[in-house]
């Protein structure tokens, strides 16, 4: 379905639309109108503006004035939480309203046991009631309405029926789109966000599917909320985005980033440039299937020591290139290996490992998928156990001790394309331990490896796969974008169990691996490192995040094992932090409320003492180190 948003179209065929959002206090007009022009220049098509109250709403007139006075006519969003009056002002100046229904016009929240049948439909028809006006406003002045879920602010109505869920919010979503239907009011657009990029990701998938079923697919918005800044917010966004994109899901999408806004649209353009490439290249849905709506990982042979996901990276001497091992190094120059790490697994190709290491049972051979069947029949077989250099221990990540891997025991790895890979399915039902390298150099490698790892699926394949994706570029941003938004597809959906990048530009290798991780951490497969949950910033902000957030990392990047959140203000910090296990939310001017998980244990306490507070609520619950010396 297509829908106007004042001079532009979106839905329907029509291409995506970038768009991003002011963090300047929207009373302050030429702040505002400043931003707003930086970021059109720089390539967004819509511009979305913290509208809190009606103050707000009636400047949003001022700016819209003044924006078209300089010759910019791109259409303006309100951004409205919480008061259906201040939509309805919003709606009468501007292209575009967004609401959100876990705060829209809903009454005060109830214990989950009193929501019963009569309870719900009564706030149901207070909602109607609410928005009915709201959109006799928009249909008369033609403005377009955005039905926006937050992740973090469900109404207590939808998470007594349905819980902190992909389907709470895809119902949440769906509740409002058919309200406007029974008022024949179809100039919608709807965005399901979460700061979890598997949640995001089947919530969208989610409410796609229930808007097709019942007849109407309006046009959806895509976003990660919270995504942070960086390498991280970068990677987090194109992985969500990314992922729908690639299933031609997604008609406007923002990247959220704890930065300039500005500083988000280089990557939403790169974002859109690749889903136009994989748009001539067909859909993955076609073959595969669509997307799953819940986390049901294909199931693999277990490895030791609970590995969920692992990383491949190259090495030309056998050392680690970064300060976190990868769990497998390819051994791109083989002649020059010294020494062995202990416990670390190697990749080597076959024939220099026919050559050089088939005693050592901590390297594996890499075979090509037309050498693999008189690999594992004829060479294997006929080999002996190997032996050990003194003092090199034979087990490793992916060998189980006490089991010496000889003949047809030993680990080895396949290398394979998707076209490759299907003519030697029956051979791999009997050899469920063999690693598999799948590579694709297809215009649209994430449909081609869904395609074929849901054949494995169908197979009841237990092998463990690693998508290897290969790159030239001398761009570590543009490396990160495409990586995360093409292997994301399959990690998300728990296809595939691991990464494996390569670049031929200048990009050092650590900053490869990084993204690589970084990729498998935003999947939610594996951490390492410290994760930080931080919003992009907006008018409601009561601090400046971007400085804030530098500080509280500075201070805590070395607890890998904790999920941080920094949340400008308490509109959608609380409910946005997800599962973080500690956060800073702003409370007001100069003041902040630290969380333990979801409970504010240090209430406005001055901003000049909140980061100290926090690390002493770490220290009280047992989750502080102390940042580790070098070689330690």
């Amino acid at each position: 379905m297509k829908v106007r948003i004042g001079n532009v179209h979106i839905g329907d065929g029509s291409r995506v639309l970038i768009q991003s959002m002011t963090n300047t206090p929207t009373m302050d007009t030429t702040a505002t109108v400043e931003q707003c022009i930086r970021l059109f220049n720089a390539g967004a098509e819509l511009v979305r503006i913290t509208t809190r109250n009606l103050e707000e709403a009636e400047n949003l007139a001022n700016i819209r004035r003044i924006l078209r006075e300089r010759g910019y006519h791109q259409p303006l969003c309100a951004d409205v939480h919480f008061n259906p009056v201040v939509a309805e002002t919003a709606a009468r100046l501007v292209e575009k309203v967004r609401i959100n229904p876990g705060n829209y016009g809903t009454g005060r929240p109830l214990p989950p046991e009193a929501y019963t049948e009569e309870v719900f439909l009564a706030e149901q028809e207070q909602i109607r009631k609410n928005i009915r006006s709201l959109l006799a406003i928009c249909r008369e002045h033609g403005t377009a309405l955005r039905i926006g879920v937050n992740h973090g602010s469900l109404s207590a109505r939808m998470m007594a029926r349905y819980g902190d869920t992909p389907e709470g919010m895809a119902e949440s979503a769906m509740e409002f789109i058919r309200l406007c239907r029974e008022e024949n009011f179809h100039n919608l657009v709807v965005s399901m966000k979460a700061s979890n990029v598997r949640i995001m990701v089947y919530a969208t998938r989610l409410v796609v599917q229930k808007m097709k079923a019942e007849g109407a697919l309006y046009p959806v918005h895509l976003g990660v909320t919270e995504a942070g800044e960086g390498e991280d917010g970068r990677i987090r966004s194109a992985a969500g985005i990314g992922t729908l994109l690639a299933e031609g899901i997604g008609d406007t999408i923002r990247v959220s980033l704890t930065e300039d806004p500005v500083e988000e649209i280089p990557v939403a353009q790169h974002l859109v440039k690749l889903a136009e490439k994989w748009k001539t290249a067909g859909k993955p849905e076609q073959k595969a299937g669509p997307g799953k709506t819940s986390f049901e990982p294909r199931p693999v042979t277990p490895l030791p020591g609970h590995v969920t996901a692992l990383v491949v990276a190259d090495s030309a001497d056998g050392t680690s290139p970064c300060q976190t091992p990868p769990d497998i190094l390819f051994l791109t120059k083989p002649s020059l290996l010294l020494n062995l790490m202990p416990g670390q697994m190697y990749l080597c190709d076959h024939e220099a490992w026919a050559d050089l290491f088939t005693d050592l049972p901590l390297i594996m051979p890499l075979i090509p998928a037309g050498h693999f069947q008189h690999f594992v029949t004829r060479i294997l077989p006929s080999l002996p156990a190997p032996s050990a250099p003194a003092g090199q221990p034979q087990e490793s990540r992916l060998t189980k001790p006490h089991e010496p891997a000889s003949g047809s025991q030993r680990p080895i790895a396949l290398l394979a394309s998707p076209a490759t890979l299907t003519p030697i399915l029956p051979l791999l039902q009997n050899t469920p331990s063999v690693l598999i390298v799948l590579q694709s150099f297809s215009p649209h490698p994430s449909a081609e490896f869904r395609e074929a790892l849901s054949l494995m699926e169908k197979s009841s394949l237990r092998n463990r796969v690693i998508l290897n994706l290969n790159y030239a570029t001398d761009d570590a941003d543009a490396l990160r974008i495409q990586a995360s938004a093409e292997a994301a597809p399959a990690l998300i959906d728990g296809l595939a169990n691991g990464i494996w990048l390569r670049n031929a530009g200048t990009i050092a290798q650590e900053t490869v691996v990084s993204a690589a991780m970084g990729i498998l951490q935003a999947c939610r497969l594996r951490t390492f490192r410290t994760e930080y949950i931080a919003c992009p910033s907006c008018g409601r902000t009561l601090f400046n995040i971007m400085d804030v957030l530098r500080k509280v990392k500075e201070h805590t990047h070395h607890l890998s094992h904790l999920k941080i959140a920094v949340m400008g203000c308490i509109v959608n910090g609380p409910g946005e932090m997800a599962d973080a296990d500690y956060g800073y939310v702003g409370a007001g001017p100069g003041r902040v409320t630290i969380y333990k998980g979801k409970n504010p244990v240090r209430k406005n306490i001055p901003e000049e003492n909140a980061i100290a507070e926090l690390i002493q609520v770490i220290k009280e619950n047992g989750d502080w180190m102390e940042v580790p010396h070098p070689g330690e």
